[in-house]
């Protein structure tokens, strides 16, 4: 797999983890994901801000989210996200069936390989 692919591979899979975050909220998943996932250095700078915010957000019901996470990018100094990508619907995502945990591990995996 050439670097760019790899590259491409990585983005789309921190989009479809974030997406499924501010789908279900940050508070529900486990400590240990949680963790990489805070400790991970996201490929994009947007994916960076939005985590940011999600995890600012953290206590906030997922059915908030979606009005609440531009303002919260707003004032950390954000304006610009296109949301569009992180609320789409998930059915059009290949894996949106796959579980959460699933997902963060083949990010940290497609990540190390991208390295």
């Amino acid at each position: 797999m050439s670097d760019r692919n790899s590259l491409e591979t990585v983005i789309a899979t921190e989009r479809d983890v974030l997406r499924r975050l501010c789908d279900s909220g940050i508070e529900r998943i486990s400590p240990d994901p949680l963790k990489s996932l805070a400790n991970y250095r996201w490929s994009s700078p947007d994916h960076q801000v939005v985590f940011n915010a999600l995890v600012r957000l953290a206590a906030i019901p997922p059915g908030a989210l979606r009005d609440l996470l531009p303002a919260e990018t707003t004032r950390m100094g954000f304006p610009d996200i296109t949301w569009d990508r992180f609320f789409a619907p998930r059915e059009s995502a290949p894996d949106s069936r796959r579980p959460l945990s699933e997902l963060i591990e083949a990010l940290l995996s497609a990540s190390k390989r991208q390295s």
